[in-house]
């Protein structure tokens, strides 16, 4: 089995993606791989000073359009490998990651996409009044092995940094998306902080009969800079997670439902009221963000 290590970046740090390629390079035993990095618009370019000499046959592409999903489609259209593992500017790999990919990829057949947990490593410690919160950064460790052919179970759903996925469904999934402006939004973008393009692909896994899983034995360690653990950003990043969701749901028939009436206000109001000022300022931005998304849906269904 070969594998295609997709890096897309955006204005890397130089010291983040110099660990994360030193770790790729310290993989123990890995089997036959390949790396392909995705420029999506970065200032200066990486070619300028990105050096990929010690990973033979490597590729550096460039993306124009900015975003995620596109330096992903980009990246998939390049890609050799029989199965994909999709990797970000901060993901630092233990030395026998690549090799567990392929061990479960081979040993799982039916399984369509798999991936593990992270281990965050912050430049400064965040506030434990934030702890509730920091799940949105993907720092939650897996604690047992899970898999599932079922929509929704997050469970056993992996998320997209270190997720390993067979090349065939992503290539389903980037035809999806290529023409579809609502999906193509999920991915993140340096103007919004947009999610569940991880899940989007998952759920292809099973929408063509394979399923998800979660191993122990996938732990990567998550870089994090102090930008990300500030209130502001935090409450971005809840707000866009919350529209994203809603956006995800209705790609498959099952829009999330918004509670209303005077029933559901007085309900809003005791629990805003039982929270501290960090629990409200989440929770608006929560509600903030599942409110955008309902109003685009109505927009796309009147203009159809």
């Amino acid at each position: 089995m070969k594998l295609s290590v997709l890096l897309c970046t955006h204005n890397p740090r130089p010291a983040y993606i110099g660990r994360v390629l030193d770790a790729l390079a310290a993989q123990a035993a890995p089997p036959d791989w390949e790396l392909v990095v995705v420029d999506n618009r970065s200032t200066p370019p990486l070619r300028d000073w990105l050096d990929l000499s010690r990973f033979p046959g490597a590729r550096l592409l460039h993306e124009p359009e900015a975003g995620f999903t596109p330096a992903l489609v980009r990246a998939v259209e390049a890609a050799a490998g029989d199965v994909c593992l999709m990797l970000h500017d901060d993901n630092v790999l233990p030395p026998g990651y690549l090799a567990e990919v392929a061990r479960i990829g081979v040993e799982w057949p039916r399984l369509g996409a798999w991936g593990g947990g992270y281990e965050p490593e912050y430049e400064t410690a965040p506030d434990p009044a934030h702890e509730p919160f920091l799940a949105y950064l993907a720092v939650h460790p897996v604690k047992q092995e899970r898999w599932s052919n079922a929509l929704y179970d997050y469970g056993a759903t992996p998320t997209g940094a270190g997720m390993a996925v067979r090349t065939h469904i992503l290539r389903r999934y980037t035809a999806t998306v290529r023409h579809d402006d609502r999906r193509r939004s999920l991915g993140r973008h340096a103007a919004h902080i947009t999610s569940c393009e991880d899940f989007d692909i998952a759920f292809t896994a099973i929408d063509l009969g394979y399923g998800t899983g979660v191993f122990p034995s996938l732990m990567l360690r998550h870089l994090i800079p102090a930008g990300r653990v500030q209130r502001d950003y935090l409450v971005r990043l809840v707000e866009g997670h919350a529209y994203s969701t809603v956006l995800l749901h209705s790609f498959r028939g099952v829009p999330a439902p918004v509670a209303r009436g005077p029933l559901a206000a007085l309900r809003r109001w005791r629990r805003r009221h039982s929270l501290s000022p960090v629990e409200r300022e989440v929770e608006a931005a929560y509600r903030t963000g599942e409110l955008r998304a309902h109003a685009v849906l109505r927009r796309s269904r009147t203009a159809s």
